[in-house]
């Protein structure tokens, strides 16, 4: 039995918590898994490690008080020896520093990093990915979830670190509504998912829908899921583009599915992205996607023919791509739905994402 480490320091439920939840929610014939979130001493976010307790996730807290804690290293440190673990995988730039501290004078465990994608657009965020780049080649393997960030990782360490490993969904939980909405007259219900924070790009989209109104197109709804530091400056922008009756902000939502069943479309305005769990979610529901040419999500809709890539991630890119999808013909809409739920059934179902991440690790210990 492998013994298996996730370190993660939290702000909430986002893609990089859902992949961890997905890998360690299911109980394995060659891997024991176990969680320990580093307490965010600006936002002592719970929401991942009780996720992972109701998921029967043996889970652990590490004290976090600064941008450097000696308790936290010392907890760390204690982890690693009371549960035996051969494999230690970080998931952000924090985990990865304190990692690195914590088996500098050890060859074991094997340290391993998934590179869920990098914040460009933050000064804080852009040292912590500074920090994050110089500890790297010290990693057994780098987990790249797209093409991009795999490219970007060459050159800072040897080719043969780099391990490209998409994400995944469980397709079986994130599956379609019985019956697909086809009525054309009917409001459209758009749905997007994610942080309110300045990478996401909601502004722009904002911005897009405003001219859709300002062309008379006005018989929509966007439906935002999530929370962050953004919040209150949206919901200023909608009332300032007189958007205020047609959006609403949900939170965070533990149950996705009646959102991807209930919209008709899925919108990403982001600015950065990896491999989004959540396009792969709404994929899979069968919603049709419109989206920013960022990150893997050029690869993921020329693949999955499963929706539209906009141009660049411009407010008027988004608005052509937003009139483009409405203008779609229902039979359109089946073809590019069903496409998109067949392209992640085949290829980036949960099942083939554990069984690459075991053998993953098992390749390290032998």
């Amino acid at each position: 039995m492998i013994n298996v480490l996730h370190l993660r320091s939290s702000a909430g439920l986002y893609g990089a918590e859902h992949v961890i939840l997905n890998l360690t929610g299911q109980s394995s014939l060659f891997c024991h898994h176990e969680l320990a979130v580093i307490q965010n001493y600006l936002n002592d976010n719970n929401e991942l490690y009780t996720a992972a307790r109701e998921n029967g996730v043996t889970c652990h807290k590490l004290p976090n008080t600064g941008k450097f804690d000696l308790n936290t290293l010392k907890a760390l440190r204690r982890i690693l020896k009371s549960s035996k673990i051969d494999v230690l995988h970080c998931h952000d730039p924090k985990s990865v520093f304190y990692a690195t501290l914590a088996t500098l004078l050890s060859r074991s465990p094997k340290k391993v990093v998934t590179m869920h994608g990098w914040v460009r657009n933050d000064l804080k965020m852009k040292f912590n990915n500074l920090v994050e780049k110089f500890c790297l080649p010290l990693f057994a393997r780098v987990i790249a979830v797209s093409k991009e960030i795999s490219q970007d990782l060459t050159g800072q360490i040897r080719r043969d670190k780099i391990f490209l490993l998409e994400n995944a969904i469980d397709t079986e939980k994130f599956h379609p509504a019985e019956k697909l909405r086809q009525d054309s007259k009917a409001q459209v219900n758009l749905l997007i998912v994610g942080r309110l924070s300045p990478e996401k790009g909601h502004e722009n989209l904002l911005t897009a829908l405003a001219q859709l109104n300002h062309e008379g197109n006005s018989n929509w709804h966007l439906n935002i899921v999530g929370d962050g530091e953004l919040k209150e400056m949206l919901l200023a922008t909608s009332k300032r583009l007189e958007l205020s009756g047609q959006v609403t902000f949900h939170g965070v939502q533990k149950n996705m599915l009646p959102y991807y069943q209930q919209n008709d479309f899925y919108i990403s305005s982001s600015l950065t992205e990896g491999m989004p769990l959540v396009i792969l979610e709404a994929l899979s529901c069968r919603l049709p996607v419109v989206a920013t040419p960022v990150g893997a999500i050029p690869e993921l809709l020329q693949k999955s023919q499963g929706g539209i890539l906009c141009d660049d991630c411009s407010p008027q890119a988004l608005h052509l791509g937003l009139s483009r999808i409405f203008a779609l013909e229902p039979a359109r809409r089946e073809e590019m739905t069903a496409a998109g739920r067949k392209y992640i059934e085949d290829h980036l179902s949960l099942s083939r994402a554990r069984e690459k991440h075991e053998n993953l690790y098992a390749e390290l210990l032998n």
